[in-house]
């Protein structure tokens, strides 16, 4: 039995000298020599913990405020030839940049609802991760960028290598108010027009894609869920519908689907007791500022079963999510067309003293009969 590596102490994002802008990725590592590939420089300082990402198929993303740069490993044929001399292929993807059908320049809130990042900032990348393989063109990730906008998009291309053919394939934010609507009961406490109330659903402060959930030994692909914290105190588990996964309406239309809803003031009222006057005055800009998802296990009626913890108002929640399928005739790849998703009531919460915007929460893979959640 292998002896599992040793911890080691990743370091705040303050801290990190400038000389970090400079990327330097490691090739392979033997008997404690570094081979190291080429340096590659970025045009800025990559803003959280949660602004590098790699994909299932070996792509790397990082987030530098106006631009992401994906970092493509270059393809050495069998005769040894290949279209590059450079180790990979690099595209540079500007984000903040959206037309006014994608999302309309905001007129001035209220002080109830009043956002810096949605009004007046640059819109630059503020988080920005990979979907598991499945969703996008070519079977593979969807690179999702979160911006100070608090606007999430969904990135695709049909050649990833030029720079030209990265779309912006989905604005959740609309997709989720159109979904939401009056679908979801509204707190009924609070003093917010029905408009003001639209904004705060669609603002998305944060959000996790989970593991790919396989229902089924022909279900190929699986599905992975999305899940995104928006500003009106509530989660919300979504389903990515794309014309490359076979569930989108229209061949060209992408999509989402809302499969269910966490209220986060009632589950922290459920395990807090008596709301606080802190908790009672912040009530209309709380969120959950990190969420992570654990490994799916095999749940009741053939389904899955996984754990998504998240913080909020400095305490971690752990709460479990199900997945089934409905048509049980239905099992076909993305885990079938009438997926049925349940949000367990009981919620687990334990003090988090460091809840800030530099925390990151990560399930570590099954260890035994249990999993492992660390954060920093």
């Amino acid at each position: 039995m292998s002896r599992a590596p040793a911890a080691r102490t990743i370091p705040r994002v303050d801290s990190l000298p400038a000389v970090a802008k400079r990327i330097i990725w490691s090739g392979s590592c033997q008997n404690a020599a570094v081979d190291m590939l080429p340096e590659i420089d970025l045009d800025g300082f990559p803003p959280s913990f949660s602004s590098l990402s790699w994909s299932e198929d070996g792509d790397v993303a990082v987030a530098t405020g106006e631009h992401v740069h994906v970092m493509i490993p270059t393809v050495t044929l069998l005769d040894g030839s290949s279209h590059s001399d450079s180790d990979w292929d690099l595209v540079k993807i500007q984000v903040n940049s959206f037309t006014p059908e994608e999302v309309a320049h905001p007129k001035p809130g209220s002080f109830a609802i009043f956002s810096i990042g949605e009004e007046v900032s640059e819109s630059e990348a503020t988080s920005m991760a990979w979907s598991p393989a499945g969703p996008a063109t070519h079977r593979r990730a969807v690179l999702t960028v979160l911006t100070a906008n608090h606007t999430l998009s969904l990135w695709d291309a049909a050649n990833p290598r030029q720079e030209v053919n990265w779309k912006r394939a989905l604005i959740v934010n609309r997709s989720l108010q159109n979904h939401l609507g009056d679908r979801w009961p509204l707190d009924s406490d609070r003093n917010l027009e029905a408009h003001e109330v639209q904004r705060l659903r669609g603002r998305i402060r944060t959000y996790a894609w989970s593991h790919t959930c396989r229902l089924g030994p022909d279900d190929q692909w699986g599905v992975p869920l999305l899940a995104v914290a928006n500003n009106y105190n509530e989660i919300v588990i979504t389903r990515v519908l794309s014309p490359c996964n076979g569930l989108a309406k229209s061949s060209d239309k992408w999509d989402l689907d809302v499969l269910a809803w966490i209220n986060l003031k009632n589950a922290s009222d459920i395990s807090a007791g008596r709301p606080s006057r802190r908790r009672t005055a912040l009530s209309g800009l709380q969120f959950a500022s990190n969420l992570a998802w654990s490994p799916w296990w095999e749940g009741p009626c053939n389904g899955q079963t996984s754990l998504l913890a998240y913080v909020y108002e400095d305490r971690l929640y752990i709460q479990k999510i199900s997945v089934r399928n409905e048509d049980p005739t239905d099992e076909g790849s993305e885990g079938g067309n009438s997926l049925a998703v349940t949000v367990d009531p009981a919620v687990f919460n334990l003090h988090a003293p460091r809840s800030g915007p530099d925390v990151r929460l990560i399930w570590h893979d099954e260890v035994g009969a249990e999993f492992v959640i660390a954060g920093w």
